[in-house]
């Protein structure tokens, strides 16, 4: 029996990095969507190096890890002089494997003061999340999107996974921690790398030479000098970031 599969079907992976409240220390939020419609051959390559960095764990560290039932990921935030060679050569597999598609939102907060506060972080995470998916499904494609969780307030009766599902073109979505998947760990790296660039070039952060390196190898990649301003490149993999706005959300319940 032949088996059908749609070719219109893709995979969303949604990861953000910074907070949407105030913080003089976090100027900037981002969040950064990785779409694609194959998974097999990325997954494949990600598990193996997944499997290398894990085996240069230290004995301890597994000890520890096994204690806190915390297993290994790949986060922006750990990237350090030992680790740094692991997170290259994801960018690499990243890279090398044709029909990935990537954007970012950046949001300056220091713009935006008057639309934020400790209620409605919520819904600005909300219609920020269904402004960057909806903008990313294109004619008749349809979507299924994998979220990092982010916690929902007690005060809030909006459901994330509810308010995607309502996007034209959405056919499911769902929150996972992101340790669970090797995609959410990419995405996390990606919109990690932008975010910081920002906070380089524009917030005056005095750079970490690791962290540094892998922001730089993404620029080598695309061809530019820098991931800060409204960037859209078509190759080597689609690779789009956006300096988004927020919309007035209220805390409101509805």
């Amino acid at each position: 029996m032949e088996i059908f599969i749609e070719k219109n079907n893709f995979i969303g992976f949604l990861d953000e990095t910074g907070v949407l409240a105030e913080d003089p220390n976090q100027r900037f939020f981002g969040l950064g969507l990785l779409k694609l419609y194959d998974t097999s051959i990325l997954y494949s390559e990600l598990w193996k190096l997944k499997n290398k960095a894990e085996s240069q764990v230290s004995n301890y560290r597994t000890f520890k890890l096994i204690l806190t039932k915390k297993p290994f990921e790949f986060k922006f935030s750990k990237i350090n002089n030992s680790n740094c060679s692991f997170y290259l050569n994801l960018l690499k597999i990243y890279f090398k494997i044709p029909k990935l598609n990537f954007t970012a939102y950046i949001v300056d907060k220091n713009s935006e003061v008057k639309k934020i506060n400790k209620h409605n972080v919520w819904e600005n995470y909300i219609n920020l999340s269904c402004t960057l998916i909806k903008n990313n499904i294109y004619n008749d494609e349809k979507l299924f999107v994998i979220a990092d969780y982010f916690s929902k307030p007690n005060y809030s009766r909006k459901f994330w996974e509810r308010a995607v599902r309502n996007i034209a073109g959405v056919y499911n979505a769902i929150m996972l921690e992101s340790y669970s998947t090797l995609f959410l760990q990419l995405t996390d790296i990606l919109v990690g790398a932008v975010t910081y660039d920002y906070k380089i070039t524009i917030q005056g952060l005095k750079p970490n030479n690791a962290k540094l390196n892998v922001t730089r190898f993404i620029k080598r990649k695309l061809g530019i000098n820098s991931l800060t301003g409204n960037i859209k490149i078509e190759k080597p993999n689609y690779f789009c970031i956006k300096e988004c706005a927020l919309k007035n959300a209220s805390h409101q319940l509805s």
